[in-house]
């Protein structure tokens, strides 16, 4: 039986992950709230799918919460804006109307899985997929373990990852910023120093 996805958020990097998954052969339920958001989604995926030869069918989009059947998603991933408050608000919406059995994730890149999946009254069934844009080119994607993401759902997360061709990056600690983002902090912060102390112009 072909897999569900409920992506919350279709700017960049939710388009993109829309992609990653149609082409995996997932079924992509994707909701955004705005006109302009919906209109760039939309020619992107009218260019990659053309591209990429992946059925255009299987990306719907949502101009709300209302429109999607939340009883066949089993894998929620929310990629709105780093706001904890809107991360929240739409969780607590949310979880009561998946099944028992479904996933929630978070593509967050900034804040704590732990602190946006504190809301959630199964958040052993939850955790962090973090892709790089562009999603559906990019190969490494994040998979973080919170403090009370459940081994299952780890391994789940991994294997779904890599089903998609990706190469997953485990991390086991809810560290701030994960590890790319760590990485190229800590490059643009020599890179500034190296400007300020005149060694490079």
């Amino acid at each position: 039986m072909k897999m569900t996805v409920a992506i919350l958020g279709a700017g960049r990097m939710g388009a993109d992950m829309a992609l990653a998954f149609a082409r995996g052969g997932w079924a992509v339920e994707i909701v955004e709230t705005g006109a302009a958001q919906r209109k760039a989604a939309q020619r992107i995926w009218t260019q990659e799918c053309k591209r990429l030869r992946i059925p255009r069918k299987a990306i719907r989009l949502h101009e709300s919460n209302d429109g999607v059947d939340w009883k066949h998603v089993d894998l929620l991933i929310e990629a709105v804006t780093e706001d904890l408050k809107l991360k929240h608000r739409l969780l607590r919406e949310l979880e009561p109307k998946l099944r028992k059995d479904a996933y929630v994730a978070t593509n967050t890149s900034g804040l704590r899985i732990g602190d946006i999946t504190r809301v959630l009254k199964r958040p052993e069934r939850s955790g962090g997929i973090h892709f790089m844009v562009p999603a559906h080119v990019m190969l490494p994607v994040e998979v973080t373990k919170g403090p009370k993401t459940s081994e299952a759902t780890l391994k789940k997360f991994i294997g779904w990852v890599e089903a998609l061709g990706k190469v997953p990056v485990v991390l086991r600690k809810d560290v701030p910023g994960m590890l790319i983002n760590r990485i190229q902090h800590a490059m643009y912060r020599e890179i500034y120093h190296l400007m300020d102390t005149g060694v490079v112009k």
